[in-house]
């Protein structure tokens, strides 16, 4: 299945898509919005997502994949963006502010650490390791995607993104790949010198990306046109 956002009831709800079937089903109905869903470290009977609320406070809550559970509010802590689970206990989260930070939180707790500043968006674990890979803007007219090491705390640069874009996904090969302007493209750390291009996708104005476990479906955000 994939978790996606939609105001199709006039909210910004939750719906599932299953892959094998195409059904679209809705998952919650609530006055608040919900973002960035990610299936909850610990527990794949559960989901994280950035909450809304209608004074537009962002928070992370919990939330069942099935009935008979209420939601509930995963740390206290407001401005988040994306996020990725470490474990059962931590969340690595993307902070908005001025500069944004990259920031680790023991779930149900205020108990923070600034990983990184001026990082971007895209924010995505690492198949096969206990790390968790991030974008950040190192200076003026020069990026990195970078990999923070859950055990060590310590970070590490794998690849220069592509000039205007600011979303990655990684594959379980240990590749990264990038979507520009409906072109996909394709960078291995320790195997390539530069990004390759793989494809066109046949559609306009390409962002998020995210990778299936298996390596064999992409889904992608796009312009409907």
């Amino acid at each position: 299945h994939i978790l996606f956002t939609s105001d199709r009831t006039g909210n910004m709800d939750t719906f599932s898509y299953a892959i094998d079937g195409g059904e679209t089903t809705q998952v919650t109905k609530t006055a608040e919005g919900e973002y960035s869903h990610t299936v909850t470290g610990g527990d794949p009977n559960r989901f994280s997502a950035i909450r809304m609320d209608l004074d537009g406070v962002q928070e992370l809550w919990h939330y069942p994949l099935g009935d008979g559970a209420e939601p509930m509010p995963g740390a206290d802590i407001d401005r988040v963006g994306y996020h990725t689970w470490v474990d059962a206990d931590r969340v690595l989260f993307f902070r908005l502010g001025r500069p944004a930070t990259l920031q680790l939180v023991e779930a149900g707790t205020a108990d923070t650490t600034i990983i990184a500043s001026n990082v971007g968006r895209s924010l995505h674990q690492v198949p096969g390791r206990r790390a968790s890979a991030y974008l950040v803007n190192v200076e003026e007219g020069y990026r990195e995607i970078r990999v923070f090491d859950w055990d060590s705390g310590e970070s590490g640069s794998i690849a220069v993104p592509l000039e205007g874009g600011q979303d990655f996904a990684l594959g379980p090969d240990g590749s990264v790949l990038m979507a520009i302007d409906g072109t996909l493209y394709r960078y291995t750390p320790g195997e390539m010198v530069d990004w390759e291009e793989v494809g066109d996708l046949g559609l306009a104005g390409t962002t998020r990306l995210a990778v299936s476990p298996d390596g064999r479906l992409l889904a992608v955000v796009a312009d409907r046109s």
